[in-house]
C-alpha cells in the first residue's frame, strides 16, 4: 500500500501498476489478482490510510491523557488531509467519483472518535 500511495502521490492516477508491483516486490499478476482494476488499488490505498487514522485514535486514547491524545490525533488528521489533497487527482479518477469512498471513511473516523469517548 505504501508503494502505491507514493506512486499515486507522485504520478496521480497515471502511475504504472507494473512499476508499483515491481517496487513492492511482487509480480504484476499478484497485484492484478488483488486489485483487478486501477480504481480498486486507489480505493485500497485511501481506505488503508483512513483505517490507520482510526486505529491511531484508539491507540492514542489508550496511551495518553484525553487532551494530549486529541492533540496528537488532530496533528495526524491534518497530515491525512494534506496527503488526501496530494492524492486527490488519483481519487477523482475513480469511476463515479470518490464521494462514496469519502462517505465510508467519514464513518470510520467518526466511529474511532466515538469509541474514544469523544476524548472527553
Amino acid at each position: 500500500m505504501e508503494v502505491a500511495k507514493q506512486a499515486f502521490t507522485r504520478y496521480d492516477a497515471d502511475a504504472s501498476l507494473d512499476d508499483i508491483a515491481r517496487q513492492a516486490g511482487v509480480g504484476p499478476g499478484t497485484l492484478y489478482r488483488h486489485f483487478p482494476i486501477r480504481d480498486a488499488l486507489i480505493e485500497a490505498v485511501y481506505r488503508s490510510e483512513v483505517e490507520k487514522m482510526a486505529a491511531a485514535a484508539r491507540k492514542l486514547a489508550d496511551e495518553l491523557p484525553a487532551l494530549d491524545a486529541l492533540r496528537a490525533w488532530m496533528l495526524l488528521f491534518v497530515d491525512h488531509i494534506a496527503a488526501k489533497q496530494i492524492i486527490a487527482p488519483a481519487l477523482n479518477s475513480i469511476v463515479g467519483g470518490a464521494s462514496k469512498l469519502y462517505q465510508g471513511s467519514r464513518g470510520l473516523i467518526q466511529e474511532a472518535i466515538e469509541s474514544c469517548g469523544g476524548w472527553s
